[in-house]
This record gives C-alpha cells, structure tokens and sequence, in this order.
C-alpha cells in the first residue's frame, strides 16, 4: 500500500470515529470545537489494532473490520474524557445547600464504557475466532499431526 494511500485511508478512519461520536464544532454544546484532536483518535485507533492483537487467538489483524475498529477507539475515547473529568471534578455548594458539580458525567461515561466494552470484546474474539478457523480452512496454517490421525482413524472406519 502506498504511503497516500496510507494517510488517505488513515483520514477516512478518523472522520469515521469523529462522525460516529458525533464530534462536530455545531454540535458540542459545551465545548470550544472539536474535543478529540486527529491525533487522539489516531491513538484511539493504533491502541484498538494493539488491543485486539493481543486476544487470542494470535493472527494478523490488518483487516480489522470497520465496525470492530470504530467501537474500539470510541472506547478509547470515552476513557479519556473520563480520566479528564476525574481529574478536573469540582464539586460546589452555595450558601443555600444547593450543590454543583461539574462534570458530573462520569457515571453516565462509565455506563457507556461497560456497554460498548462488552460488545467490542465479543466481537472481536468472534471475528478473530472466525479468520482463524477461515485460515485453518484455507490451509494457510501449521501443518499438525492429528490431521494424519484424524485421517487414519477414518480410513479404518474407527471414527
């Protein structure tokens, strides 16, 4: 792949998470622009390919699909926010008892977090399960033994 093709498709990806989290100038409300930078997206998505690599079983994951990639890194996003929230709370009571808190989401975050934790996690050991078995299939793996066995036993009608 060539190295335009490389950062074009690197842009699409990230306009894909922006979109997705739907982080547009005229819709964050309480934010100044966009709140994850182009870099912090690209960690978001560098972090998922690192994440589902190390699931096992261990194949190759440059064809990660879309939708695999995109819940990932909104996973990654959404913890960062949330380590920025904890780390910037503020809780305030005026003179009347009434109190305040900014950035009060953080359960709401966390919520967030598990749900989309949950199905990332399946998904992508269902897919990585899947190219394994499609791989095995397809030949492209480690010869094993127990082919041999496996093929004697039917041969002698023992199986």
């Amino acid at each position: 792949m060539s190295r335009d093709t490389e950062l074009q498709r690197a842009r699409f990806l990230i306009e894909y998470v922006r979109s997705f989290m739907r982080d547009e100038p005229e819709l964050n409300r309480l934010v100044a622009g966009k709140e994850h930078s182009d870099k912090l997206i690209a960690m978001a998505l560098f972090d998922t390919l690192e994440r589902v690599r190390m699931m096992s079983p261990p194949i190759p994951v440059d064809d990660l699909p879309l939708p695999i990639l995109r819940t990932g890194a909104v996973i990654f996003l959404l913890q960062s926010v949330g380590l920025l929230m904890t780390r910037n709370h503020i809780s305030y009571r005026t003179g009347r008892g009434t109190g305040i808190g900014l950035s009060d989401r953080i359960p709401q975050l966390m919520n967030w977090i598990q749900l989309l934790q949950a199905d990332f996690k399946e998904t992508a050991k269902e897919w990585k399960i899947s190219q394994n078995l499609a791989r095995a299939l397809g030949g492209s793996t480690l010869h094993s033994e127990y082919a041999l066995i496996n093929g004697l036993y039917g041969y002698w009608g023992l199986g």
